[in-house]
């Protein structure tokens, strides 16, 4: 057999690979194209955007000139609006859109797919063993804590981002001209960046590749990536600009480097055991600093980074050093709004399977490699058949977890049921779902929904907010006024508090107040304010 028909067979293997690939992550992923929009940022970023109702260029191409909801992510915009024409119908739903979800989520599994292959490719590239690099890439497509980020229509810029950062790692790879890779590599992290505010993290992903996978010299590394180091600075710069902590209470600094490794503590044992997955963890600086968790969760992490310390396989360095750098942005180091709700999210964590996937694979690698010295005989054909065997004793667990995990983001019903079951002290899923039930008409249980939301945290603004609209639009005013004052005593907690925020509620409560004092059963024209749910960004 010559040369020429090794390689074509080689590239038919990997061909059959790579479809394999796409096929096991439709069989767990594909049931999402048929998911309706849920109340979880979608109504404000797709559903019943102005700019996509109906789609319009010109409004579209606004959100590069200036941010949309405290984010800087026109790329992603953009490709909203792309879907938006094609996802028009000519009648609105019950909510008004004129946007066909299924469009939407389509998108989002396509876009896992091409992920995937990318980081099939990736890994091809690395460990030189297609089995072993299988076996990774199919942990990236299915593993459970990936049906998050693929199953929410908002959770597009997280797999826009995250491809952008995985395609500038291959470029890296592949280009047999050093200048043409990093040429490409500054272009993909300049898109990763334009798509969400953890594409900053790309120059750290590439020095890490750059240096432990390709061995290059850390200076000359640097000497080649620096602009996408000025790329990631600049966005970071406007993301502190645009995106400002809306937080009562700020983690002291000296407990901040506990609250992220306990962040990577909980990564960890999702990786390890993903059940009970949900929208909200509920886990709290606050809560985790009460509960004492804090001053023992970090052995897990601490143990992490000292097998990195003492590794001397650059593999198993980089891999590990890629998970956390994935999630670094959002452990809690530097505050962030969602940290009121949860420092931790299935989403926040895509980014950092490519690590994931890296281990994976080297440990394929690695457990292939010593079963062929014990049999001392060449595998063969085995070659191919040993590793995946072993990676589908784990597959079939996770297709299992991770297809019914997909199946509770049909619909609002079956997402804040689960989210519920997983924290019934949520606050937030109390209110999103209230919102929720109130459009659909069930006026009682909406109500009673609010009304948990803010006996299971006293201080969660936006449970106020609903709760005091409904009753306001209800005509029950001395109930509205009740909440607004804790909406207000909330605000004035917040580390940037408007004061014209504060006078103007004000001046709402003693609007209140006078109707209620009057006796007036009858609801206003208007609601104080619209129904407003908290971005879980």
């Amino acid at each position: 057999m010559n040369a020429k028909s090794i390689h074509r067979g080689e590239s038919t293997r990997t061909r059959i690979s790579a479809v394999l690939l796409v096929v096991l992550t439709l069989i767990v992923m594909g049931r999402l194209c048929a998911a309706e929009f849920v109340q979880v940022d979608d109504p404000q970023t797709i559903a019943n955007n102005p700019a996509f109702n109906p789609p319009q260029v010109a409004k579209i191409a606004e959100y590069w000139i200036k941010p949309e909801g405290s984010l800087y992510i026109p790329l992603t915009y953009s490709v909203w609006g792309a879907l938006a024409f094609i996802a028009r119908v000519a009648q609105p739903d019950e909510f008004g859109s004129f946007l066909n979800p299924w469009v939407f989520h389509t998108a989002n599994v396509v876009l896992h797919c091409i992920t995937t292959l990318i980081v099939f490719a990736i890994l091809r590239a690395i460990v030189k063993n297609r089995s072993a690099a299988w076996v990774g890439a199919a942990i990236f497509a299915v593993h459970p804590v990936q049906v998050e980020t693929v199953a929410w229509a908002s959770g597009t810029k997280d797999l826009l981002c995250a491809l952008f950062i995985c395609a500038a790692v291959l470029a890296l790879l592949r280009s047999r001209e050093r200048n043409r890779g990093v040429i490409l590599a500054n272009v993909f992290t300049l898109a990763a960046c334009f798509s969400k505010p953890t594409g900053i993290i790309a120059p750290a992903v590439l020095l890490i590749i750059d240096t432990l996978v390709c061995g290059t010299n850390w200076r000359r590394s640097l000497r080649t990536l620096w602009p996408t180091f000025v790329i990631a600075v600049a966005f970071a710069i406007v993301g502190v600009i645009v995106q400002p902590p809306l937080m009562t209470e700020v983690t002291p600094l000296w407990q901040r480097p506990l609250v992220a490794l306990d962040a990577l503590s909980f990564y960890v044992w999702k990786l390890l055991w993903p059940a009970n997955l949900g929208i909200d963890y509920g886990r709290t600086p606050a809560r985790i600093i009460a509960s004492g968790a804090i001053w023992w969760t970090w052995i897990v992490p601490v143990a992490l980074i000292a097998i990195v310390v003492a590794a001397r396989n650059r593999l198993i360095i980089a891999g590990i050093s890629l998970f956390i750098l994935g999630v670094a942005p959002v452990l809690g180091l530097v505050p962030f709004t969602f940290q009121t709700i949860s420092t931790v999210a299935d989403h926040y964590m895509y980014p950092a399977m490519l690590g994931v996937a890296l281990l994976v694979a080297t440990a394929t690698t690695t457990f292939e490699a010593c079963l062929q010295k014990r049999c001392q005989e060449p595998f063969s054909g085995k070659r191919f058949l040993t590793p995946f065997f072993v990676g589908c004793v784990l597959m079939v667990f996770l297709l299992m977890r991770a297809f019914a995990a997909a199946g509770t983001w049909r619909n609002n019903s079956t997402l804040f049921a689960n989210a519920l079951d997983v924290n019934p002290r949520s606050a937030f899923s109390h209110t999103n779902w209230g919102v929720a039930l109130a459009k659909h008409g069930d006026e009682s249980a909406a109500l009673d929904h609010f009304r948990q939301a803010v006996a299971v945290d006293p201080d969660y603004a936006f449970g106020h907010s609903n709760l005091g609209g409904f009753l306001r639009a209800r005509g029950q005013y001395t109930g509205a006024a009740a909440e607004y004052r804790e909406l207000l005593r909330v605000y004035r907690k917040q580390r940037n508090f408007d004061p014209a925020l504060g006078v103007s509620l004000q001046q709402v409560i003693d609007q209140l107040e006078q109707l209620a004092a009057r006796h007036t059963t009858q609801p206003t024209a208007q609601p104080a304010t619209q129904p407003t749910t908290q971005e879980a960004r």
